[in-house]
């Protein structure tokens, strides 16, 4: 099990550092998809993995800047300035007081960045009087718009850490990004660590990659490659979302869209906090994931497993035997399976049922759906239960803390899915009784029974109905 990197002073680890737009599925599936269904002839059909949620088009747009001193605080014997800065939608509030300007346009005076008169100069007496902090205020906003308006896409460092662009501003958090991977990057691979990204660091990459490469100001440390480069090889990413508003901004970064596509190697994925409606991507990741882990994402399962299958409708799992007996017309599509997930943790969600997406998981040996909101031991009997009892290598399942469990069959009931496999399964971490067992096997003799008769009554029915009869 990977170990997670410990340091505390890097991109990863500050929860308020990262902003920006989302990449959101430019990434095509292909299914085959019958053209004629006795025949069975297939042709490949190539669609575009929809965006869940379309780019609003003042996203898609240059994100303006702007900078504002939009008030004072009076602290101890000094005064400080509450400066508002706006990129695009998203803005926050930094302060600093005097002496951090005078410091700042020390460091752009030396890289001959700005004119030494262009700073209000000190004052002595007074400095605090209301009317002389209100004319500063004034006077101090004059001097950080015409910093900025000399900056272009790419702000300096010093004005980046003044304004807090690194931690907030689209273009700042993936150039403070691509700067530590240059330097990072290698080393942090070498280890074999769970790195975490939040959703506003993905959100930003995205909205580079829709954007196109800056037309100026890329050095080979801040170049979006360096991410890419990174995100390609990376086996273990943790994605952990933050309630309510990051720092002094109003970026709620569990809402933001973010696409996990570039991550080609992924092994391990572990996401929190954020709405799976927004996570695109994902299916990219199907033949490398052999773990994922959502909580507090999604109402149902099908959304992390194939959410497109409200759109297909009939659909089977790719590379299915076809029983030569079955006359009826072949599944619209044939979608890939999971094919090294043996892992999936849904738990703390909203999830209400089981959903046949489940059987795009053959490897699947540990599934936990604890504190969802399961309720109805009927639905699991009916529906439910048989997509369980189909994953041959399922060996432990997890339930508690949802409303089923209360039930007092539901064990039972459960355990019968699994036919003879049913004394192999860990259900809510307990092996199942002798007694648990001897009833189980009761009542999956009499589901066999039952499917035989319907199998039966339907071959009788499709006798009696031959061309040309009454």
């Amino acid at each position: 099990m990977p170990r997670c990197v410990e340091a505390q002073n890097d991109p990863f680890h500050v929860r308020e550092m990262l902003t920006v737009e989302v990449f959101q599925g430019h990434s095509f599936g292909t299914l085959s998809v019958p053209v004629d269904g006795a025949s069975g002839r297939e042709r490949k059909k190539t669609f575009n993995m929809e965006r869940l949620l379309q780019t609003p088009q003042e996203e898609e747009e240059e994100e303006s800047r702007g900078v504002s001193v939009v008030g004072s605080e009076l602290l101890d014997s000094y005064t400080v300035y509450i400066i508002e800065v706006t990129s695009g939608r998203h803005q926050w509030t930094v302060k600093h007081r005097y002496s951090d300007f005078r410091e700042l346009h020390d460091k752009l005076a030396i890289k001959q960045q700005t004119l030494k008169e262009l700073l209000p100069p000190k004052t002595v007496m007074g400095k605090n009087a209301p009317a002389v902090v209100a004319r500063r205020a004034q006077q101090l906003q004059v001097y950080l718009r015409g910093i900025l308006g000399q900056q272009g896409t790419c702000c300096s460092a010093p004005v980046a850490d003044f304004l807090l662009m690194h931690v907030y501003d689209l273009v700042g958090v993936t150039t403070y990004l691509a700067e530590y991977l240059f330097n990072k990057g290698e080393e942090m691979l070498e280890k074999d660590e769970e790195v975490s990204f939040s959703p506003l660091q993905l959100h930003a990459i995205a909205w580079h990659l829709r954007r196109g490469p800056l037309p100026y100001g890329v050095t080979s440390q801040s170049d979006l490659g360096n991410i890419l480069d990174f995100a390609c090889r990376l086996k273990y990413l943790k994605v952990e979302g933050t309630l309510g508003t990051l720092g002094s901004s109003n970026i709620e970064d569990c809402r933001l869209p973010f696409d996990l596509s570039i991550f080609k190697a992924l092994q391990q994925l572990k996401v929190s906090d954020c709405d799976i409606a927004g996570i695109s991507g994902l299916e990219m990741c199907k033949g490398t994931l052999t773990s994922v882990s959502m909580h507090h994402c999604t109402s149902t399962i099908q959304d992390v497993l194939f959410r497109e299958v409200a759109v297909l409708g009939d659909w089977e799992v790719q590379g299915t035997a076809v029983n030569p007996e079955d006359k009826r017309p072949g599944p619209a599509a044939r979608v890939p399976p999971w094919s090294e997930l043996t892992m999936l943790d849904l738990s703390d969600n909203s999830i209400s049922y089981i959903d046949t997406t489940l059987k795009l998981t053959p490897k699947l040996q540990h599934l936990d759906l604890r504190n969802n909101n399961i309720k109805s031991i009927e639905n699991l009997q009916i529906a439910d239960v048989q997509q369980l009892g189909q994953l041959p290598c399922l060996e432990q399942l997890l339930l508690e803390g949802n409303p089923v469990c209360s039930t007092s069959d539901y064990r039972t009931r459960l355990l019968a899915a699994f036919g003879e496999r049913a004394c192999e399964v860990l259900l809510d971490q307990t092996l199942p009784s002798s007694k648990e067992l001897d009833t189980a096997a009761v009542l999956w003799a009499i589901q066999i029974s039952q499917d035989n008769k319907h199998k039966g009554n339907a071959k009788a029915d499709g006798a009696t109905k031959q061309p040309g009869g009454c």
